[in-house]
């Protein structure tokens, strides 16, 4: 019963019964009680979205009139032209809610815009938190906030719309005891369980298992060995089975396409599957220093000497930093822990990658190289004061390892940081700051 775009504009979107009723009391709470004359409008929504709040007699705020403003009135539907949007404002009548398609309502709609009452995502979203949040309580309320945290963690996604996190909260809101079913509204793998037993670790390893079957983090390249790279503990042949025919999908389908299949399969579930590629084994990372016995920095790092040494961003070459650290115990399965190497400014991440375990020949050190392309969102402009943070995902204890401070800016050559001329940024903020200035 998932949200369904149509890029038909008179093909009403079907949405799920827990986001119209969820957003209507989201309406609810931020229109208040209506009053006579009172018009409120709404712009940011997508149009499926208007279509769909508007035919939907789930969406219904007490007294409040509510309209679609598109390019063709229907009255069985609530949709109304921009014009006859204005008649109503003009008549003064009853309380009207105008839930504003920009693209179809055409022009003349700046008396209302500019006299009205206006509803913005930010404050759909805020109020959005608030209302999950009381109905469900704090701790489910928590523990969903640490799910959205995990999205970064499959395949390149750094973040989630809002409309993206209302999408999920509304899972939430309509079955907050489904805790372990609406994680897949993120796009995370289903989690068998009540919601207070699962914990922080099942939703790494959720994201995870996205990002290791479906989107080719590790070495696996066939179906069967992507599962595998599981490690599974005490599985069953049609479980091994059904996991590589999801592969197979996801390679054609898009991954939401394969996640939805996922939730009609309990048996494929988290804790129905126990994979054991997060080990617990592992006591300790080390970075190893990027200086010699002498103090000189190492070419092989990739950084320029220096006091603090400098990473040199080029638009002309590829740059590379290296970093390797070693673990304890040396010895462990290969793919069975998984690492995050985070370049930090501040409290910042200015690029990362993910790796698994890699059995050696030769050294036992785990070795990771970033290069250009990972600090595309550092300006030309800016430069940073940076760390790596090497630390590992999904274990019950936090391990983790940071290198000496670095410089980061593009350049050819290393700049005199002994002078007081010299100005770098201490997190993204400033960076912004210094671009504006």
């Amino acid at each position: 019963m998932s949200t369904t775009i149509n890029s038909n504009p008179h093909v009403v979107t079907r949405m799920s019964v827990e986001l119209v009723k969820l957003l209507n009391a989201v309406f609810v709470d931020l229109i208040g009680p209506a009053t006579t004359g009172n018009v409120t409008f709404c712009r940011c929504l997508a149009p499926s979205v208007v279509e769909a709040l508007s035919s939907s007699a789930e969406f219904a705020p007490p007294d409040w009139e509510v309209k679609a403003v598109v390019e063709i009135a229907d009255i069985s539907r609530r949709w109304i032209t921009s014009d006859q949007a204005v008649e109503m404002r003009e008549d003064k009548g009853g309380a009207i809610l105008l839930l504003i398609d920009v693209g179809r309502a055409g022009a003349g709609m700046d008396g209302i815009y500019s006299a009205s009452r206006e509803l913005t995502e930010d404050m759909l979203f805020k109020q959005t938190r608030t209302l999950v949040k009381r109905e469900v309580g704090r701790e489910l309320f928590a523990k969903a906030e640490l799910a959205i945290t995990q999205v970064r963690y499959v395949g390149e996604r750094k973040s989630l719309s809002k409309w993206q996190q209302i999408e999920f909260f509304a899972t939430l809101y309509g079955q907050p005891k489904e805790f372990g079913r609406s994680v897949s509204a993120l796009g995370l793998w289903p989690i068998r369980g009540e919601a207070d037993a699962i914990g922080d670790r099942d939703l790494q390893i959720s994201a995870r298992m996205i990002d290791r079957l479906f989107l080719g983090s590790g070495n696996a390249s066939t179906p069967a060995e992507r599962v595998q790279a599981l490690l599974l503990e005490d599985s069953k042949e049609e479980q091994e089975i059904g996991l590589q025919r999801l592969v197979r999908k996801a390679a054609r389908s898009p991954l939401s396409d394969v996640v939805e299949q996922v939730v009609s399969q309990p048996n494929l579930w988290l804790n129905a599957i126990k994979p054991r590629f997060l080990n617990q084994q592992l006591q300790n990372v080390t970075i190893r220093p990027w200086r010699d016995k002498k103090g000189k920095i190492g070419k092989w790092s990739g950084l320029a000497d220096g006091n603090p040494p400098q990473f040199l961003l080029s638009t002309e070459r590829v740059s590379k930093l290296e970093i390797r650290f070693d673990t304890e115990p040396e010895q462990l399965p290969k793919g069975s822990v998984e690492y995050r190497v985070s370049v930090m400014a501040g409290d910042d991440e200015l690029a990362y990658r993910h790796v698994s375990h890699a059995v050696r020949k030769g050294s036992q050190y785990q070795t990771v190289k970033l290069t250009t392309e990972d600090f595309e969102n550092i300006s030309e402009d800016s430069q940073f004061e940076a760390r790596v943070v090497v630390s590992v995902v999904g274990l019950d204890i936090e391990i983790e390892d940071e290198s000496e401070e670095f410089l980061i800016r593009y350049g050819e050559a290393p700049i005199d940081t002994t002078s007081n001329t010299s100005k770098f940024e201490r997190c993204l903020v400033e960076g912004a700051a210094h671009i504006a200035d």
